[in-house]
């Protein structure tokens, strides 16, 4: 989603502000001379910290490909961006699977994703614990218990995340609460598991909303996404507003280093783009989790 993504100019690490405490210094008062307000400054906001993650992706040309091209501009374009194509489809599907990894993944250069999101309790995500004083709810919620893939389960979890998000006011873009769960993300063979279990109760699909896996299958009104890299029998419930890709590179911003160049050593050509970032998330505990459905 467009509105998911955020471009930091830099820094050490990417900080993401996280609310710790409610603001003290409201209340209800007289309104005359003998009211007094509070001035005193609370600390209400931390910093969850984040390293930033270097991924590439190399366009690669030789000489022997362009001698075999017919001997026109198209035919040497057509090669270019065939090979352009192939490399960022490659790319695309590796960022992909990195989503639904954890930052210890590819020697530790991997994003942050889904694996540390979703950590078990005392496990730090961005340097701060659920067990550290006063971050209790720095926490998504884990169903490692459920085995059924049912309208009762997902329900219920739903259900849980969004009696949360009527604490964050609205989303004035959405018009829903803040933070409100907004997609279920699983692979085929949990969600179709879950679609058997609403034939059975009456609840049937046509073979467009089959084939849709997107638009069409809902629970509660959030749509179910499929991912192929999503694990076995996991299913993630998740507020696409608390997660962000924060980046300084790539997608729409060149790297200083970004640089199409001829081997000094070999007959090829490089176009090497690279994308600096990470995923963060605000509002941990705004997501869950189920880890042992049997699909």
């Amino acid at each position: 989603r467009e509105g998911r993504r955020k471009r930091e100019t830099g820094g050490t690490f990417i900080q993401q502000p996280i609310k710790i405490k409610k603001n003290a210094a409201a209340g209800f008062i007289a309104g005359d001379s003998t009211s007094t307000i509070d001035n005193n400054s609370a600390q209400q906001f931390t910093n969850a910290q984040f390293n930033w993650k270097y991924f590439y992706y190399n366009v690669v040309v030789t000489l022997e490909e362009l001698t075999k091209a017919q001997n026109t501009k198209e035919a040497i374009k057509d090669i270019a961006v065939a090979k352009a194509e192939g490399a960022i489809e490659d790319a695309v599907q590796t960022i992909s699977e990195a989503l639904h990894g954890n930052g210890t993944d590819s020697s530790g250069n991997a994003f942050n994703g889904l694996g540390d999101l979703f950590a078990a309790s005392g496990v730090a995500y961005g340097g701060i614990t659920d067990t550290d004083t006063g971050f209790g709810d720095w926490l998504t919620s884990i169903d490692s218990a459920t085995n059924t893939v049912n309208y009762t389960a997902l329900s219920g979890m739903l259900n849980e995340l969004s009696s949360k998000s009527t604490m964050y006011g609205m989303n004035l873009e959405t018009k829903r609460p803040r933070f409100a769960p907004d997609v279920i993300i699983s692979n085929y063979a949990v969600r179709d598991k879950y679609m058997v279990s609403q034939q059975g109760n009456q609840n049937y699909y046509n073979t467009r909303e089959l084939d849709s896996g997107f638009d069409l299958v809902r629970v509660n009104g959030v749509p179910w996404m499929v991912d192929s890299y999503s694990p076995d029998n996991f299913c993630y419930i998740m507020s696409t507003e608390s997660v962000n890709f924060v980046y300084k590179y790539g997608l729409d911003t060149d790297s200083p280093v970004d640089a199409q160049q001829t081997a000094f050593n070999q007959p090829i050509k490089n176009n090497v783009s690279y994308l600096v970032g990470n995923i963060t998330c605000k509002k941990r505990n705004s997501n869950g989790v189920f880890k042992t459905l049997v699909a």
